[in-house]
């Protein structure tokens, strides 16, 4: 498990799913985004879980999102299925 944290306060933890399967990282700007598992055009294999969290004061959804692609990269992904940005009480 990998836990890190950005400027903006930004909480990123990141669970392996897939350990025996070890990708080269990939670059984060060339990371695909889908909004579910329908949506991808073809068949995948997912190797981490990647939950981000932040102060909806001092967080965008944009920051989140700059991080779980981060993550993603470090793993070897080239894409993300992103679900949708709660926000907890």
């Amino acid at each position: 498990m990998d836990v890190g944290a950005a400027c903006a306060g930004v909480k990123k933890t990141t669970t392996d799913i897939n350990p025996r399967m070890n990708r080269a990282p990939t670059c984060a700007a060339a990371i695909a985004v889908y909004n579910s598992r329908a949506d991808v055009p073809y068949d995948y294999y997912e190797l981490a879980w990647i939950e981000a969290s932040g102060n909806s004061v001092w967080t965008t959804d944009n920051q989140l999102q700059t991080q779980i692609r981060n993550g993603a990269a470090k793993v070897g992904a080239n894409a993300i299925i992103v679900n949708p940005v709660t926000q907890s009480k």
